[in-house]
């Protein structure tokens, strides 16, 4: 309310934003849970398909994102 009352666009917006995300940003202090790990796991499956554009094998692909689960063969990249 502070900030609508300043009259200033940037301050208004800004506000605007907190309440219609106020929810979720709440339910993080019930259960902190990231999709972080995820993320992660598809950036790496996207790294790895663009180095194997061009291969005809796509069993090979299929062993590479097996090799993402298997922590004694784990792939970095």
């Amino acid at each position: 309310e502070r900030a609508k009352e300043t009259k200033l666009t940037p301050f208004i917006k800004v506000a605007n934003t907190i309440k219609a995300k106020r929810s979720g940003i709440l339910a993080w202090y019930d259960a902190p849970v990231t999709n972080a790990m995820l993320e992660g796991i598809n950036n790496k499956i996207k790294v790895m398909k663009r180095r194997a554009y061009g291969y005809r094998d796509e069993q090979y692909f299929k062993l590479l994102l097996m090799g993402l689960k298997d922590n004694t063969n784990a792939i970095r990249g």
